[in-house]
């Protein structure tokens, strides 16, 4: 019950075809086994994951030419974006786990993978990237990741122009409060922008 799914889904594994497909680490909310076998069954889409997904990816029959295994500060120019693999810590169950920076028309975004607060990381991201325009990290607080106050105090470090918390909601056992962290946002930072997304909304910057 802890890992039933409480969102519904808004699209189906077939309803594109995409250019490029991350899966940070091999855990199962972000290595869906039968979506990413949907998303590899054509010949378009080119898989990025973590050295831990090679288990999952082989039983899949993905072909290799497609897969990209992938590990802090391995870069790659594809379609315009210019993607960066960075160092992430979700502990020892998943060590090989990364976050990513995504570079493209002039834009930095940086979605910190599933993490503890680990501040020496934000500094060598900020030393290579300087300006973050989108920050993007989880609020959960469990499975050794940040917790509202965690996150909320690496965007007081990075200072991006807009902070997105992740992470909860999805399952009853992930935990995660965006209305405590709203709340500590606008008391401590309240001149940090912020936006607590829901399912299908888009964001032009």
């Amino acid at each position: 019950m802890g890992f039933k799914r409480l969102l519904p889904k808004i699209l189906e594994p077939g309803d594109f075809e995409f250019d490029i497909v991350i899966t940070t680490h091999a855990h199962s909310d972000h290595f869906d086994f039968d979506s990413v076998h949907a998303y590899m069954d054509g010949n378009k889409t080119e898989l990025f994951a973590s050295v831990e997904c090679s288990e999952l990816i082989s039983r899949l029959g993905v072909s290799c030419n497609r897969v990209k295994y992938v590990k802090a500060d391995d870069r790659y120019e594809r379609h315009g974006f210019e993607i960066t693999f960075v160092d992430c810590d979700h502990g020892d169950a998943a060590p090989d786990a990364v976050g990513v920076v995504v570079r493209t028309d002039g834009k930095t975004i940086w979605e910190t993978g599933d993490t503890c607060l680990r501040l020496d990381f934000a500094d060598k991201i900020q030393f290579e990237f300087s300006d973050i325009d989108v920050l993007i990290g989880p609020i959960n607080g469990a499975y050794g990741n940040m917790n509202e106050e965690e996150f909320a105090r690496l965007i007081s470090v990075v200072k991006p122009g807009l902070a997105i918390p992740c992470h909860y909601g999805m399952f009853a056992a992930h935990g995660g409060d965006p209305g405590l962290f709203y709340k500590i946002m606008k008391e401590r930072y309240p001149s940090q922008a912020i936006c607590l997304m829901t399912q299908g909304e888009r964001i032009i910057l």
